[in-house]
C-alpha cells in the first residue's frame, strides 16, 4: 500500500514558470500528485508515488530546492512543542550547523530562530545558525551535520519542513560558462533551455532543435537523457554547436551513454528532405525574435518586425508537422513587443498552426486556470517578451 507525503518547491524568479515545469515534470514520469497549497513563491504538493527528491532538483531548472514538510499549524504559539514531536531531526552529530528561511507572508525569521535555539537547548543539542548564499546550499547540504529548515505560510498555515535537495547553480553556471563557445546574444541561458525541454511534456526519445545556434537546448535535453537533432543555417554556428555538445558528453555524460547527437547546416524548410518524416518524439526552439531593441519601437515599426518573422514561422510549422510523430509535442518561443504607444503585437497563432495537425494546448489537463499557455517570460534588459507555447500533433 503506498503512502503519501508533502513536499514544498521553492520556486526562482518566475514563479509561473517554474510551476508550469513542474507540473510538466510530474505529469510526464506518471507521478501521481495533488494541489495542497498554492502560493506566489512556493507550492505544497501531496505526493503519492516514490519521489527521488535528489534526481528532481538536477532535471528541474526553475526549482530552487525541495524537501519534506514535518510539521503544519496555524498555532505558531505552540510551536515549540510541536516542534518536539516532529520527526525531522535525525542528525547524530556533535555539533550540527542549520540555516532557515520563510517564504510568504507575515512571517518574522527571528521568531522562528529564537524557537530553534530554544529547541536545540532544551534538546541538548550543540547548533550554529550558519546560513550560505544561494550558490553554497548544494555544498552545505552535501556535509554532515548540516540542515536546511524551511517555513512557508499560506494565509494562517504554517509549514515547516527540511531540504533534501537544491538546485546545483555552480553546475549550471559552469554548463554555460566553460563551454568551449558563449555568445550571450545568441544563445538562451542553460536554465530557460532546460524549463523548455521540460514543458515539452516528454521524458526521453529524439528531441529536434531547428534553430539551434551554439546547441544550448540541445545540450540541456542530452543531460536529461534525450538523443538530440539540430539544425543552423551558418556553417560556423553548426561547428561550435557540435564543439559544445562533445564538451559536454566528454565533461557531464558516462562515457558509456547511450546519448548521442546530430548537428546539420540546414534551411528549415529543407529539414523534411534531410530527417524522416514522423520521426521526432518532441522539438523544442527559440528561432530569432527579431532584432536587438536599443529604444521602445513604434507601432508600425513593431508590426514590421513581426510581419518579417512570420513567413519562416509558417514554414517552420509546415516542416515540424511533417517531421513530429504522432502525439508528439512542440514547445515553440514566440515574440511578443510593446510599442511606444502601449500597444502589443504578436503573432496570430492560428495562421502558423492553418492547414496542419498541430493543435496549440492552452492548459494543462490537470491544472485548468492554474496554468495557461502561451506563458511569458521576460528578460528586465530586454524589449522583446517571449511567448511560450506547447502544441500536439494530432
Amino acid at each position: 500500500m503506498s503512502t503519501s507525503s508533502l513536499y514544498f518547491f521553492i520556486f526562482g524568479r518566475n514563479p509561473k514558470l517554474s510551476l508550469a515545469e513542474l507540473f510538466s515534470y510530474l505529469s510526464s514520469r506518471a507521478i501521481e500528485f495533488s494541489i495542497h497549497t498554492l502560493d506566489n513563491e512556493f507550492c505544497v504538493f501531496e505526493i503519492k508515488s516514490k519521489l527521488n527528491p535528489e534526481k528532481i532538483a538536477q532535471i528541474l531548472a526553475g526549482t530552487i530546492k525541495l524537501g519534506k514538510i514535518y510539521l503544519t499549524t496555524d498555532n505558531k504559539e505552540n510551536l515549540l512543542n510541536l516542534l518536539h514531536q516532529a520527526n525531522f531531526y535525525w542528525e547524530d552529530s556533535k555539533t550540527l550547523n542549520y540555516s532557515i528561511s520563510t517564504h510568504g507572508t507575515g512571517l518574522y525569521e527571528q521568531f522562528f530562530y529564537e524557537r530553534f535555539k530554544k529547541l536545540f537547548k532544551e534538546i541538548k543539542q550543540k547548533a550554529f545558525l550558519k546560513k550560505p548564499n544561494p550558490s553554497g546550499l548544494w555544498n552545505a547540504l552535501q556535509r554532515k551535520g548540516f540542515m536546511d529548515i524551511v517555513v512557508c505560510k499560506s494565509k494562517s498555515t504554517i509549514f515547516i519542513g527540511r531540504t533534501i535537495a537544491a538546485y546545483n547553480i555552480n553546475l549550471n553556471k559552469k554548463r554555460y560558462e566553460q563551454r568551449p563557445h558563449v555568445e550571450e546574444t545568441i544563445s538562451s541561458s542553460v536554465r530557460f533551455s532546460r524549463i523548455l525541454v521540460n514543458l515539452s511534456q516528454k521524458s526521453n526519445g529524439r528531441l529536434l532543435d531547428p534553430f539551434c545556434g551554439i546547441g544550448t537546448i540541445l545540450q540541456e535535453a542530452m543531460l536529461m537523457g534525450f538523443n538530440v537533432i539540430g539544425s543552423e543555417l551558418q556553417k560556423d554556428r553548426v561547428v561550435q554547436c557540435k564543439r559544445n555538445l562533445e564538451w559536454i558528453r566528454t565533461q557531464f555524460l558516462n562515457l558509456n551513454s547511450k546519448q548521442n547527437f546530430e548537428v546539420m547546416q540546414s534551411d528549415v524548410r529543407k529539414l523534411d528532405e534531410k530527417i524522416p518524416k514522423s520521426s521526432i518524439d518532441t522539438i523544442v526552439t527559440e528561432p530569432e525574435l527579431g532584432p536587438f531593441l536599443k529604444n521602445i519601437p513604434t507601432y508600425n515599426e513593431v508590426q514590421s518586425i513581426i510581419k518579417s518573422l512570420e513567413d519562416i514561422y509558417i514554414s517552420t510549422f509546415r516542416v515540424v508537422d511533417t517531421l513530429l510523430k504522432p502525439d508528439g509535442t512542440f514547445i515553440m518561443v514566440l515574440p511578443q513587443i510593446e510599442a511606444t504607444n502601449g500597444k502589443v503585437a504578436q503573432v496570430n497563432i492560428q495562421s502558423l498552426t492553418q492547414g496542419t495537425r498541430l493543435k496549440s494546448i492552452s492548459s494543462l489537463s490537470n491544472i485548468d486556470n492554474i496554468i495557461s499557455f502561451p506563458l511569458y517570460y521576460k528578460e528586465t534588459w530586454h524589449r522583446i517578451g517571449r511567448l511560450i507555447y506547447l502544441f500536439q500533433k494530432h
